[in-house]
């Protein structure tokens, strides 16, 4: 979880503590978020399909990141690579998935899901779905502090989009974009290490890299907020609306079938 280079010799290595590696227990992550209840006016039968999370920005990069010495394994095609081996990442993504859905539930909708790709959905789920909800994220990160004396924040900010597909004819419907809540906490840094237990560096210095259990800080403090951003753009009466054109594009690939 890389954050910065710093100039130092080795002397000044084991003088300064303010990056000193140390076992802490981990911390536990606390990813949970219950919606405001529906208003029984809103209810409907209208299915909407949820697909798990697409994800990029340097905060996952940093979390996925899987040598040291290599910068990140998210690029090209592993992008969107939902088998994230990150304990931490795995946690965020499954319970984002579980509480998208009960969120929908909220506005007054059934779900089915989740699903990887709309390639999992089968034909009936197909059928059935008005739409499939294909949530997106683009979190980064910005540490700041003072080597010296230890004191470090970091700062979390980014976009979150929500994608609106009919799924039978896979055709964009609706997107939705909002800024993710911008979340500032102390952490600690420690220096980032090779597999062979080496500091690591580069040409501009050595490499500093924000504590595991400083990241799940941020993350629990993120989650949240973030969901209460989520509830709000997501309008009940809104996506409602978007099932005419989602009818007419259903009913357009049945009839090319």
């Amino acid at each position: 979880m890389r954050c910065k280079n710093i100039l130092v010799s080795g002397l000044a290595v084991l003088l300064l503590g303010g990056c000193v590696t140390t076992q802490e227990p981990p911390k536990p992550t606390n990813f949970s978020y219950v919606p405001k209840q529906v208003e029984s006016a809103t209810k409907t039968e209208m299915n909407i399909a949820v697909a798990a999370p697409e994800y990029r920005g340097k905060l996952f990069d940093e979390l996925l990141e899987a040598d040291p010495t290599a910068y990140s394994i998210l690029r090209g095609d592993k992008e969107y690579d939902h088998s994230a081996t990150d304990p931490v990442v795995r946690a965020f993504l499954k319970a984002f998935s579980d509480d998208m859905q009960n969120v929908v539930m909220s506005k007054g909708f059934t779900v089915s899901g989740v699903y990887k790709t709309i390639g999992e959905m089968t034909f009936p789920e197909k059928e059935r779905a008005s739409l499939l909800l294909v949530p997106s994220l683009d979190i980064q990160k910005i540490d700041r502090g003072d080597f010296i004396s230890g004191a470090y924040t970091s700062t979390i900010s980014g976009v979150m989009s929500f994608t609106f597909y009919e799924p039978m004819s896979k055709e964009k419907v609706w997107v939705k974009t909002v800024g993710v809540p911008t979340v500032t906490v102390p952490v600690k840094m420690e220096f980032l290490r090779t597999k062979s237990g080496e500091i690591a560096k580069n040409s501009n210095g050595l490499l500093v890299e924000i504590n595991r259990n400083s990241a799940v800080d941020l993350l629990n403090a993120l989650y949240p907020q973030m969901f209460d951003k989520v509830g709000e753009v997501l309008d009940a009466r809104e996506i409602q609306r978007l099932k005419t054109d989602s009818d007419k594009l259903k009913a357009r690939t049945r009839y090319a079938g």
